[in-house]
């Protein structure tokens, strides 16, 4: 039987706390592979099928963590609204890896009230949209992490951003905010230029075709044919630099978020069942 704890607190980026939610089948008779998902842009670990993708993994044979980004607009107490947009706005990929290095430090620390439960020779990132390419850094270079799934992930870092555009770029520099409508809330969601500026002074570091090059770990690349958000062209960016021997390519026919909608109501769809079904056996 699956038990979940919701809204454990950490401390992230900045000092700024953040939630996740796990779950674990505490009645496993052996010590369980660990997954921990990311959310992408404008995204939550409470956004739509996540949790009820994390708690069918689980009864695979893994334990499944969904964590927030401490700064991606949410708060540990309003979990489900993005209200507070200047966190948001403020947030950067640099903060993104230390809030991921927190929740890997906590698993290591024996203080997880399911430390008797897990293999930490076994801790699988994954993620979803932006931040696969977040998670493919921290697998790149950290050793704690074994293996790598990335869903519906960019091929880099940069993908969709505003300094892709000369034009929109210099006014974003120039002004030092630029704003991104989120279509569900239609919320004018700030991002200011230090998220550029991040970028900017680790392009090296966060250049995803050097890292999907050097990654020499085992990598599950999940991608939808009909992705309108990330094409499937990145997917295959993705596995075309890869080590094609640690490397599979899996690609379905649905969306971005694989049939997902938010809130979530009955059951999961084909989509997500395959998604969690593969990765599960990739993983667990």
């Amino acid at each position: 039987m699956i038990e979940s704890q919701k809204n454990t607190i950490l401390t992230g980026a900045q000092n700024r706390a953040f939630a996740f939610d796990f779950f674990c089948d505490r009645e496993a008779d052996r010590k369980l592979p660990v997954v921990i998902f990311v959310h992408g842009f404008k995204g939550f670990k409470d956004w739509g099928h996540w949790a009820a993708m994390a708690e069918m993994m689980a009864e695979q044979g893994c334990v499944v963590i969904t964590m927030n980004l401490s700064h991606n607009g949410v708060t540990p107490e309003q979990p489900l609204d993005f209200v507070d947009l200047e966190a948001f706005g403020n947030n950067r990929y640099s903060y993104e890896i230390t809030d991921i290095s927190a929740m890997l430090d906590w698993l290591h620390s024996g203080d997880c009230g399911f430390a008797d439960r897990i293999d930490l020779d076994q801790i699988c990132l994954i993620g979803h949209s932006r931040a696969g390419a977040t998670c493919l850094l921290v697998a790149a270079e950290d050793e704690r992490v074994s293996r790598l799934v990335t869903w519906a992930s960019v091929a880099r870092f940069d993908y969709s951003h505003q300094w892709l555009d000369e034009a929109l770029c210099r006014d974003w520099l120039k002004e030092g905010v630029t704003h991104v409508l989120n279509g569900r809330t239609q919320q004018m969601m700030p991002l200011y230029r230090s998220l550029y500026d991040d970028w900017a002074a680790q392009s090296e570091r966060f250049d995803s075709q050097r890292l999907a090059q050097a990654l020499q770990k085992p990598w599950l690349i999940i991608h939808g044919s009909a992705d309108p958000a990330v094409p499937q062209q990145a997917a295959e960016t993705l596995y075309g630099a890869s080590d094609q021997d640690l490397t599979t390519l899996v690609l379905l026919d649905t969306d971005h978020v694989f049939g997902g909608k938010h809130p979530h109501i009955g059951d999961l769809s084909a989509a997500a069942k395959q998604v969690v079904l593969a990765t599960a056996a990739f993983v667990c």
